[in-house]
């Protein structure tokens, strides 16, 4: 628990507004290639059985032939390109969203006795990065399907979107208790 406490201290002390600011426009310049990204792939087409194509970091607590449903309708050019941006683009994402959130928390929280807070995005980016991983071992290995690999990818995608809305939470905590503090900005 010390190590713990010591990591949020360091955290907290390389806090600064202008960090905050920057992570979200880092954060936002990546999200909108990845949106761009998306659309390559085919994502929002209709499929041959009349379902909507979608990534599959978005689809929460989706079984293994929605898994492997999608995957066949990206086509061979969507499955490389969906490889190479899971790689590079969704696996710089978490670390610029993870920044930005723990940024923000640390703002929100700084003076408050529950400054562990400030690491639940932390959970955020590691469960996206198992799930990137398992992501990119499913496409290069299609046409075969690995049941298992798809099962745990399921379950990180899950526990992801579960930690995301702790983190929103927590952001929505923070934001009404500044407020009732009366503290204002963000330094």
């Amino acid at each position: 628990m010390i190590l713990i406490k010591a990591f949020v201290r360091k955290v907290s002390m390389g806090y600064s507004s202008k960090k905050l600011k920057a992570s979200f426009i880092i954060m936002i310049l990546i999200a909108i290639s990845l949106g761009i990204s998306g659309q390559f792939i085919g994502v929002g087409k209709t499929t041959e059985t009349g379902e909507t194509i979608k990534l599959l970091d978005v689809m929460f607590n989706r079984s293994e032939a929605a898994t492997y449903t999608q995957i066949k309708a990206y086509g061979k050019d969507g499955r490389t390109l969906y490889f190479y941006s899971t790689l590079i683009l969704d696996s710089i994402f978490p670390m610029a969203f993870g920044t930005f959130l723990t940024l923000l928390l640390v703002n929100l929280f700084k003076k408050s006795r529950s400054q562990i807070a400030i690491l639940t995005p932390l959970l955020v980016v590691f469960t996206d990065f198992a799930e990137n991983i398992l992501t990119a071992i499913m496409l290069t290995n299609y046409p075969v399907k690995l049941y298992l690999i798809s099962y745990a990818g399921s379950l990180f995608t899950s526990l992801k979107w579960i930690f995301m809305g702790i983190v929103i939470l927590l952001i929505a905590l923070g934001l009404i208790n500044k407020k009732r503090e009366g503290r204002k900005g963000w330094d």
